[in-house]
């Protein structure tokens, strides 16, 4: 091989390099571009809002459907502010379970014990079920938000726990606890400004220490059988104290109609008097023998015997009442 051919199999290695490095970076710069141009595009998910990070600072929040970003100096956190989320405290779903098989739970004794108003043990297992309201304050203003909201709870449920007796905790009282519970939560988490909107707590079971359990479950037995005694007097009385009532009302109306009628007979037996005293007036001795013949004859109709005399001699029997 001649020094001819050597310089020309340089030139071709030189040129090759070089064309090799020009398509390496034109891929290069079409990979980026691409890259850039996939990155740049984002998502947010139906029920949730995006809440754009610019140079680590939030500067907008988006809403659902396609949008653009400047990669590399933009991220985005797609917040779920429409979902209701269930926090289990004092215990833990390990298996859902399914048609034939029960789900199992694992118990938290720390989170679980509590002291109630009147110095009494018990063990409380709830749930939270909240949603997120504020997506800045949720991803700003606490670093470990969920973290915080189970502590926040706990704080919550022996606050209330801690003012009622155990017979609230125990029967009863359950839905006021439950009520009280997520006011006081409520006011705690806006106090930390956790962004969290507070749906409800829901107790799903309270119980003492086993030791003490069959004590505690012949008091529950005992309350629940003087309720029932309780709810049937009430029903016994609602059943007889209206018909009482109806009687009673139903007598003095019957009183009131037979007042009427005495005043108003009354009141015609005195127009009566006053008509026949004033005929008597005119005429005496024929008023005096009319009256006799009307009370013969309102009165004869109801005598057994009459006996007719004339000069004190015995005339006549008569059996009229008889019809003999």
């Amino acid at each position: 091989m001649d020094e001819r051919t050597t310089i020309n199999l340089n030139d071709y290695r030189q040129r090759l390099g070089t064309t090799m490095k020009k398509i390496v970076s034109v891929v290069s710069g079409i990979v980026l571009l691409l890259i850039l141009a996939i990155s740049s595009v984002y998502m947010v998910d139906a029920d949730s809002v995006g809440v754009v990070w610019t140079l680590g600072k939030i500067t907008d929040e988006t809403q659902p459907g396609i949008h653009l970003k400047i990669p590399l100096v933009q991220r985005v956190d797609n917040v779920p502010v429409k979902q209701v989320f269930r926090r289990e405290i004092g215990f833990q779903t390990i298996s859902e379970g399914g048609p034939n098989t029960p789900a199992q739970y694992r118990s938290i004794p720390v989170q679980q014990r509590m002291l109630t108003g009147d110095e009494n043990i018990v063990y409380v297992d709830y749930t939270i079920q909240y949603r997120i309201s504020n997506p800045r304050a949720y991803l700003v203003n606490t670093a470990m938000p969920i973290e915080t909201l189970d502590k926040a709870s706990e704080a919550a449920i022996r606050l209330v726990v801690g003012e009622e007796p155990i017979d609230m905790a125990l029967t009863d009282g359950k839905a006021h606890i439950q009520t009280k519970t997520t006011e006081v939560l409520q006011d705690i988490v806006d106090s930390y400004g956790l962004g969290i909107t507070i749906q409800s707590v829901q107790l799903q079971d309270v119980a003492v220490p086993v030791e003490v359990d069959p004590a505690f479950k012949l008091v529950v037995n005992a309350k629940e059988e003087k309720e029932t005694k309780i709810n049937f007097a009430e029903r016994h009385r609602n059943t007889v104290l209206p018909q009482a009532k109806g009687e009673a009302e139903r007598m003095i109306q019957a009183a009131l109609g037979y007042r009427e009628e005495r005043v108003e007979r009354a009141k015609g037996d005195v127009a009566r008097f006053e008509a026949i005293l004033a005929e008597y007036g005119k005429s005496k001795n024929s008023t005096k023998t009319r009256l006799y013949y009307e009370m013969l004859r309102e009165t004869l109709p109801s005598i057994e015997h009459i006996y007719i005399t004339k000069d004190g001699d015995a005339l006549k029997l008569l059996n009229i009442g008889s019809g003999n």
